[in-house]
């Protein structure tokens, strides 16, 4: 099993403090810390993913279940535009992947009670990017984080090219 390198950390600094417990204290002691890690190494999973190689074709950027899909009016390109919502399983695998093959125009995030990014990327609320392929097409994407327990991240810098089913966030 792949973890993603937002897990690295906690998963490195839990092992630490076992080790330390077990080492100085006593092996029992250490055993719920084992337990946790287990648990992180689920939360922060990256499953390898079987892109299909369909050109022009729009993949599905999150595991998830398409809740609704209807024409609306989409504010950052100021257009109509077809919606497709969905909803990510709780304990589903939060690895964000490119729909679409491309170059990244704009990666805007918001804050909770902010309109902009302000050069901080841990705490995002919502993200928002948006891709333009090379046929002129676009497509904007928006993420909504809901809780606190993960943090939203996006990798991708505008200006960057991205592959179809690239990782580019968790």
């Amino acid at each position: 099993m792949k973890i993603s390198r937002e897990g690295y950390r906690v998963i490195l600094l839990l092992l630490a403090i076992s080790i330390a417990l077990a080492t100085f204290v006593h092996i029992y002691t250490a055993i719920p810390l084992w337990l946790l890690i287990v648990v992180i190494g689920f939360i922060y999973r990256d499953p390898d993913r079987e892109i299909p190689s369909i050109p022009l074709a729009i993949i599905c950027p999150v595991d998830g279940v398409i809740t609704s899909i209807a024409e609306d009016h989409d504010p950052y390109m100021d257009r109509q535009a077809l919606r497709i919502s969905m909803r990510m399983n709780l304990l589903g695998s939060y690895s964000i992947r490119s729909p679409i093959e491309g170059k990244m125009q704009q990666k805007i995030l918001f804050f909770e009670g902010e309109s902009s990014a302000g050069g901080m990327q841990h705490n995002a609320t919502y993200a928002s990017t948006w891709i333009r392929t090379d046929e002129g097409d676009d497509i904007v994407m928006l993420l909504q984080k809901e809780g606190n327990w993960k943090p939203l991240h996006c990798y991708i810098q505008s200006g960057e090219r991205v592959g179809q089913g690239r990782r580019c966030g968790y």
